[in-house]
């Protein structure tokens, strides 16, 4: 039998493919090749962290705004501010800019058996 404290059920990436503004693309669209943990996993480490790999190169746009993680009820489990300007940092959760990986290292550890979504504003990478 599993720990309940050691493993998460799920992500739910879709929502976050969906707020992906591809028209932001320089050439061609920003498409997802894979999530890690994938869509529906089921004894994924509380300590992990969510990766996307997109099918280029990604780096962060001139926009502003929120990457949102959220619990599957809705309520937020931690949020990242993207300031705006293309030079501008990075949140410090947030890692691989000039790479296909997009990576978002948590604070803190998510919560056994418990769904979870990625929301992303559109103006913040191309």
């Amino acid at each position: 039998m599993q720990n309940k404290n050691t493993f998460i059920k799920t992500f739910l990436w879709l929502v976050f493919l969906l707020a992906i503004n591809s028209a932001s693309v320089k050439a061609g669209i920003l498409t997802v090749d894979s999530w890690n943990p994938a869509d529906d996993s089921v004894g994924v480490p509380v300590d992990s962290n969510l990766s996307i790999d997109f099918c280029c190169l990604w780096e962060k746009s001139n926009g502003s705004g929120l990457a949102t993680i959220y619990r599957g009820d809705g309520t937020v489990f931690e949020s990242y501010f993207f300031p705006p300007g293309e030079l501008s940092a990075l949140p410090p959760e947030i890692s691989g800019t000039g790479t296909e990986i997009f990576t978002i290292n948590p604070n803190s550890n998510f919560e056994p058996f418990t769904n979870y979504y990625v929301r992303m504003d559109s103006a913040l990478i191309r």
